[in-house]
């Protein structure tokens, strides 16, 4: 399966959740088909969701702030909701997953997994859609940035539109991959690729 593919089974995943003063608060994240009906993301990013929408899949979301799920139809594509089926995840995330099912979809294709062992070195993607680049979480990540550096993190990830990402595997430890990749919030829920099949999320 190729990148292009791996898009066509990627979709924007907005999730909902209730504040202390019982506000709605939108937030949003990645998920991917992995069957007719079934999708997977990060289970972080559905913790405490009282409501969740997926997305067409491969649609590009500008205005992230300004999607109302409420609306079945829009310029960003229709959306269906989703129900949490089951969730696996350990305190340092090193498992951190949820599996999401969607009432009444048959799609006709979805990425295949892959248990395979990756060599070091290898390059692997992330096709995914970036959120907004806070200045705070870009301080932390990056301490040296200045505002050219931020200018092109925006320009390299652009919030709310279907991104590949590429990155170096450094090594494999306890079924964690890790990675020298460049990646945001909003990318959490992401399959990794590897030859075109999922290895990761």
């Amino acid at each position: 399966m190729t990148t292009s593919n791996a898009a066509d089974c990627t979709s924007l995943l907005s999730v909902e959740r209730r504040n202390r003063e019982g506000e709605t608060i939108t937030s949003f994240g990645t998920a991917f088909w992995v069957g007719r009906n079934t999708l997977v993301t990060a289970a972080h990013v559905v913790d405490k969701s009282v409501a969740r929408y997926v997305y067409a899949a491969g649609i590009a979301f500008h205005n992230l702030d300004n999607s109302l799920p409420g609306l079945t139809q829009g310029p960003r594509g229709s959306h269906s909701p989703c129900k949490i089926v089951d969730r696996l995840s350990s305190s340092d995330f090193s498992v951190d997953i949820a599996i999401l099912s969607v009432s009444g979809m048959n799609l006709k294709h979805w990425l295949p997994l892959t248990a395979m062992d990756i060599p070091d070195g290898e390059i692997i993607e992330i096709v995914g859609y970036p959120g907004f680049h806070k200045d705070a979480w870009l301080g932390r990540k990056y301490p040296n940035f200045d505002d050219d550096d931020e200018e092109t993190a925006k320009k390299l990830l652009p919030a709310g539109n279907l991104t590949v990402t590429k990155g170096q595997v450094v090594s494999t430890q306890n079924s964690v991959i890790l990675s020298r990749m460049s990646t945001c919030p909003g990318f959490s829920g992401s399959p990794v690729l590897y030859k075109g099949k999922v290895c990761g999320i």
